[in-house]
């Protein structure tokens, strides 16, 4: 199963920062793991805000006290495989921080958190040290496919 032509992709940067990622981007990325996980994507919104945003979101709805990379907010239920529809909303300035921190380039970070949101509406849970490694290296895996890891 792929992502179809008609999957909408929307791009929303209200963080004050430029982005490296396009909506073209963000369409290959929904099109390689929708092929790759056997799902589809309906709706895949990316929205980039500040660390005062995202802190908020984090707190208000998963209860934690902390600036995270991003957030996904799934709008299909959590075993639909078809037609999903998401906002993942991130972090740009935390993103910017693991990219130095990683010493990755920047568009492979954005596109690695971009790869983890979907992966985690296609199935991927990383709450054990276990699956925390199988995301990585699926994370991996698109990044290469993609040829997105410089």
């Amino acid at each position: 199963m792929t992502s179809n032509p008609g999957t909408e992709v929307v791009l929303i940067n209200e963080s004050g920062i430029a982005v490296p990622v396009t909506e073209k981007d963000i369409w290959a990325i929904a099109d390689a793991i929708a092929t790759g996980e056997r799902v589809s994507f309906h709706l895949v919104e990316v929205a980039f805000i500040d660390e005062n945003g995202i802190a908020a979101l984090n707190s208000t709805y998963l209860g934690k006290d902390y600036i995270t990379d991003i957030i996904t907010f799934p709008y299909s239920p959590a075993d639909q495989t078809n037609d999903i529809e998401v906002t993942l909303t991130c972090c740009a300035q935390r993103i910017d921080e693991q990219a130095a921190d990683f010493t990755s380039a920047r568009k492979a970070e954005y596109c690695r958190v971009i790869i983890h949101g979907l992966l985690h509406v296609s199935g991927y849970d990383d709450r054990t040290e276990s699956d925390s490694m199988t995301m990585k290296n699926r994370e991996n895996y698109y990044l290469d496919l993609l040829n997105l890891a410089q």
